[in-house]
């Protein structure tokens, strides 16, 4: 080959090496944009199921607060109503007992020997 037929070629490689370059750098930015897309998706996406992650917590820990207060609320309900009905045999007691006091004071008042209460 000649000196200008080196040139020639020689030349024509340093253009293509220029494009092949080009075309690298093009590819490699494109890869750049796509990496930082997919980044900022994947960062959205986790971002999101923490959210979710976080709600159905909160929403977890509702519940259960829910259950222990119906349990709570329950039990107030079932002390009330021990209470209310030792209350009542605690009253009736107490009408007994009255009523048999004053039974036995109206028998003392009548009785034949003359005594008075």
């Amino acid at each position: 080959m000649s000196n200008k037929s080196w040139k020639v070629a020689e030349d024509e490689a340093e253009k293509l090496v220029g494009e092949a370059q080009k075309r690298a750098n093009e590819a490699l930015e494109r890869a750049r944009q796509d990496a930082a897309e997919l980044i900022a998706r994947a960062e959205a996406e986790a971002l999101a199921r923490a959210e979710m992650i976080k709600k159905k917590g909160l929403l977890a820990i509702e519940e259960e607060v829910a259950e222990v207060v119906a349990k709570g609320r329950k039990q107030v309900d079932e002390l009330r109503a021990m209470t209310e009905k030792h209350i009542g045999r605690a009253a009736d007691f107490i009408v007994r007992m009255v009523t048999s006091i004053e039974r036995s004071q109206s028998r003392h008042s009548r009785e034949p020997d003359g005594r008075q209460g």
